[in-house]
């Protein structure tokens, strides 16, 4: 950058949707599998990666936030907590409000990693495409412990899951 003052605009090309790992139900935290699931997604998130940074933003629930740390520890970074990747009893769904915040974050960074919940995870890239793109797209199941890795160009949309199975 030519002068300090400048900020430099980075393109963000992907999504990384990451659905929580398996939890306990009476806790919140994640379970021995869900931790064995997310160690093995957040190898595979590094390899997505391939040195790049990413911003991680998380739910603020527990099993998510667990999630978010396992995977920035194994990245060497940090994550943000938002309100608006938090669904369920209590919590209002609100897809609009989560693209603001996508959007808000948009080039500052390559990636952007979002951990959250199922209905934000099964939705927000549906969502996401029409606004964005005009494209429609079928809703992605997604398994705990699992994400789905969305990237476009200018002319190009295409996104994968990617699965981390217990065994």
């Amino acid at each position: 950058m030519e002068n300090e003052n400048e900020l430099e605009i980075i393109e963000t090309t992907q999504i990384l949707l990451v659905r929580h790992g398996a939890y306990d139900e009476k806790t919140g935290q994640l379970n021995i599998i869900g931790k064995d699931q997310i160690a093995c997604l957040a190898k595979k998130i590094a390899c997505i990666l391939d040195g790049d940074e990413a911003t991680i933003l998380s739910s603020p629930a527990i099993r998510a936030n667990e999630t978010a740390q396992i995977i920035a520890k194994f990245l060497g970074t940090s994550f943000t907590t938002h309100d608006e990747l938090i669904s369920g009893s209590g919590y209002k769904f609100d897809l609009a409000a989560l693209y603001d915040l996508v959007k808000s974050i948009m080039g500052k960074t390559k990636t952007i990693i979002l951990v959250t919940h199922l209905e934000y995870a099964e939705e927000f890239l549906r969502y996401f495409a029409l606004k964005d793109f005009n494209a429609t797209l079928d809703i992605i199941p997604i398994e705990k412990g699992n994400m789905i890795n969305f990237r476009w160009s200018k002319k190009r949309i295409t996104y994968s899951k990617v699965h981390c199975y217990h065994v």
